[in-house]
């Protein structure tokens, strides 16, 4: 007798949030930075990164990037944006003003951003377009905001 599985399946018309958004995806999110971390500094670090003047983290989750990198070069302002209220939530309580001053984290749809276009040098978006329904629509935001010159890096 063969069995059948049920399996919860995303809303496609809202690609993966309810996963992104599972508390589990905090550990994990933790681990692939711890991981990843040390090889990618470098990487950054050859792309010119210290000379950026305004660096944007899309879809930041709970800002382990993106604290990394105000952390890392404390003269540049990063800012964060997430979907998910519960991770910005998070990273706030780990990535504090008084730890990284240079860091603001704002909850808000990076897919429709309110900021002006060509604001940014550097627009990460890391290890999340997959989950998304439409990934194109937040590169064409990305490269929107970001600077004749600029560093998309996903």
């Amino acid at each position: 007798m063969a069995r059948r599985y049920a399996t919860q399946m995303s809303d496609p018309t809202d690609g993966q949030r309810r996963e992104m958004e599972d508390p589990s995806m905090v550990g994990t999110q933790h681990a692939q930075i711890e991981m990843i971390w040390p090889l990618e500094k470098p990487i950054l670090e050859s792309l010119g990164i210290a000379r950026m003047e305004r660096i944007a983290d899309l879809g930041c989750g709970t800002a382990e990037f993106a604290g990394r990198v105000a952390e890392a070069w404390p003269h540049i302002p990063v800012h964060g944006i997430d979907l998910y209220a519960g991770h910005i939530d998070r990273a706030r309580e780990t990535w504090t003003p008084e730890r990284v001053p240079n860091l603001t984290l704002e909850v808000g749809d990076a897919g429709k951003l309110p900021w002006a276009d060509a604001r940014c040098d550097f627009v990460a978006m890391r290890h999340f377009l997959h989950a998304l329904p439409e990934p194109e629509v937040m590169i064409k935001e990305g490269r929107r905001i970001l600077k004749p010159g600029g560093t998309m890096y996903i």
